[in-house]
C-alpha cells in the first residue's frame, strides 16, 4: 500500500522471539496489502474492479471489512470521505459516484452506478495498524 513499517523491541521485552514476531506481523500486513493495493494488478481491489462493480462480487471477509469501515466514513462525514474518489485520481471518472448506493448481502457487494476504480487509503492503513495492534495485545504486548 506504500507505507513504510517498522517494529522496535523494547529492552524490556528481549525475551520475545522477533523473528516470530516479524512474520506475525508481516503475514498480517501482507493480507491488507494484498486486499487494498491501488498499484498492484494482482490485489483483490484490482480483480474486482476488471470484472465490473455493478453486479454483486464475492469478496474476503477483509475486502467487506473495508467496504464497511469505509461506507461509514462516507456516512459520518456527509460524503467527504469517499473510496470512490479512487476513479478521479486514476483518471477514469471526472467526478466520484459516491458510496450511497453500495449493496453489501451476505459475502457480496455491488456498486449501483460504477464507481470504476476505488482508492482506500487512509482508512484501511489505519485499520491495518489496529490488526497489528490486535496481533500484539493477544501475545499480551502493550
Amino acid at each position: 500500500m506504500g507505507t513504510v513499517w517498522k517494529v522496535e523491541i523494547a529492552e524490556s521485552l528481549k525475551s520475545i522471539d522477533a523473528p516470530a514476531l516479524q512474520q506475525l506481523l508481516s503475514d498480517e500486513v501482507y493480507s491488507y496489502d494484498q486486499t487494498f493495493s491501488d498499484w498492484s494488478e494482482e490485489s483483490e481491489l484490482r480483480r474486482l474492479e476488471k470484472k465490473g462493480l455493478t453486479k454483486f462480487q464475492k469478496a474476503s471477509p477483509l475486502f467487506l471489512k473495508g467496504l464497511r469501515i469505509s461506507r461509514e466514513a462516507y456516512l459520518l462525514t456527509d460524503g467527504a470521505f469517499d473510496i470512490t474518489v479512487g476513479a478521479v485520481l486514476w483518471k477514469t471518472r471526472t467526478m466520484p459516484v459516491g458510496m450511497s448506493d453500495l449493496v453489501i448481502e451476505d459475502q457480496q457487494f455491488k456498486f449501483k452506478i460504477d464507481p470504476k476504480r476505488l482508492s482506500f487509503g487512509g482508512i484501511i492503513k489505519g485499520a491495518a495498524v489496529g490488526a497489528l495492534t490486535e496481533r500484539l495485545l493477544k501475545m499480551g504486548i502493550k
